[in-house]
């Protein structure tokens, strides 16, 4: 059984194991995070947005840090920041300040990923090109943020990430979703999560029911030359990553 141990001070837990969603952007993150924290054994952050991007710092201090949490006495705290997986050391950083971490991703289909951050840049004022100049365009453009928000086509390849993390952490400590799965098949794959956190299925499902990035539909429409130049550009990538986890993904087909 495991014993938690607690400060003389206060009975804030001591042995805290720390859960990071670390990716990816346009992926289903912010309903992996609500799935998470609607659990009785993990707290999350008091403020999500904008993300937190903790251990991008330099230097965290980790009482502080504790503080920013909804329930500091939950055993299993969770931050998503979906900049981690292109900051590597960020996840070494986070293994630095607590003893146990587990990291997660979840994945899209590629093509509706691009297409999603495309929208989504479009409708926070980012970005002001034609879609197809926009995605397939080469031209480096300025920009404020801690990730490039116009990476439309990079940030898809999500092998490249996975690597560069592997070279972080323990394969043991990162556990890969797959957005379409887990809405066709919600269990199973919430059961995936919970056994690889060490947590009981206490989720809340009815957070499944909820639209995941609904605004992006319409950006989507009549782009079926576009999607199949993104299929083949995914192809070389995707197939790494199937060979990566055992297995192809069927939606992604």
């Amino acid at each position: 059984m495991l014993t938690r141990l607690f400060t003389k001070s206060s009975n804030v837990l001591t042995d805290h194991e720390l859960i990071l969603i670390v990716g990816g952007q346009r992926c289903g993150s912010t309903l992996l995070h609500d799935l998470l924290v609607s659990h009785p054994e993990i707290s999350g952050l008091k403020k999500t947005f904008p993300e937190a991007k903790t251990f991008i710092k330099k230097t965290v201090d980790k009482a502080h840090y504790l503080t920013q949490f909804e329930n500091a006495n939950c055993h299993f705290l969770m931050e998503k920041s979906t900049s981690y997986h292109e900051f590597p050391s960020s996840i070494k950083h986070a293994t630095t300040v607590f003893d146990k971490c587990k990291f997660l991703m979840i994945l899209r289909n590629p093509v509706d990923r691009a297409l999603s951050n495309y929208a989504f840049s479009v409708q926070n004022g980012l970005e002001n090109r034609p879609i197809e100049e926009a995605i397939f365009s080469d031209e480096p453009r300025p920009y404020a943020s801690s990730v490039n928000p116009f990476d439309y086509i990079n940030r898809g390849k999500y092998i490249n990430y996975i690597r560069a993390i592997k070279n972080e952490t323990s394969e043991l400590n990162l556990h890969i979703v797959i957005l379409e799965e887990l809405l066709e098949v919600p269990q199973r794959e919430l059961n995936n999560v919970s056994d690889f956190l060490g947590v009981s299925d206490q989720f809340n499902t009815e957070i499944l029911q909820k639209k995941i990035n609904s605004s992006d539909k319409r950006m989507h429409e009549n782009l079926e030359s576009i999607r199949s130049k993104l299929f083949s550009i995914f192809a070389s990538t995707n197939q790494d990553l199937f060979q990566y986890m055992g297995r192809e993904i069927d939606a992604w087909k």
